[in-house]
């Protein structure tokens, strides 16, 4: 996790396929896994996702397809992470197509409801950069109900998830239909 915190590290760990080989092991035998090897395992993916030229490479990789799947696991740092990872592999564009068809939104929408600061903060972010210049997901996120509990989060008293849930209200917003029920909340 932390050989990944510095661009020459990770520009190092991408060359030598580090993506693909983190997601081997996510993939591995889960009687063999620890919360903790799961948790940092993601956590190398979250910094590794920072590089622009990854993001790509880890949809390609099947890194998201781990991710989604990591954000139903019974340990908060595990989830915490892999939605971090999620928030930063969703800045790109296709990555943002990626996650709905792999049913990574209905997970993430379903986590809105958390108790977790840290999970609640990277997930709205993730929805944030999902609804950002794409109308599908725009629409599955409404339908998923999720504009509710984006809405409720306005209230939160951390100002980071009220920041992501304002501009991901301001994303679903330029949909005609989220615009009304936004307006009419």
């Amino acid at each position: 996790r932390n050989c990944s915190k510095t661009a020459e590290n990770r520009l190092a760990l991408i060359q030598c396929k580090g993506i693909p080989r983190l997601v081997e092991v996510l993939n591995g035998p889960t009687e063999t896994l620890s919360p903790s090897i799961k948790e940092y395992a993601a956590a190398s993916l979250w910094n590794l996702a920072r590089d622009d030229n990854s993001k790509a490479t880890a949809r390609e990789d099947g890194a998201m397809n781990v991710l989604v799947r990591l954000l139903e696991d019974s340990s908060e740092g595990v989830v915490e992470n892999a939605a971090g990872s999620l928030l930063s592999l969703t800045i790109n564009a296709d990555n943002r197509d990626h996650i709905q068809q792999i049913g990574g939104i209905h997970k993430l929408v379903t986590l809105l409801t958390s108790t977790n600061e840290f999970i609640l903060e990277n997930v709205v972010g993730a929805i944030k950069n999902c609804t950002a210049h794409n109308e599908t997901n725009q629409v599955v996120v409404r339908d998923l109900g999720g504009l509710e509990h984006l809405i409720k989060l306005l209230g939160n008293s951390n100002d980071n998830i009220v920041r992501e849930a304002t501009l991901c209200l301001k994303n679903m917003a330029s949909n005609e239909e989220n615009n009304t029920l936004i307006g009419t909340a």
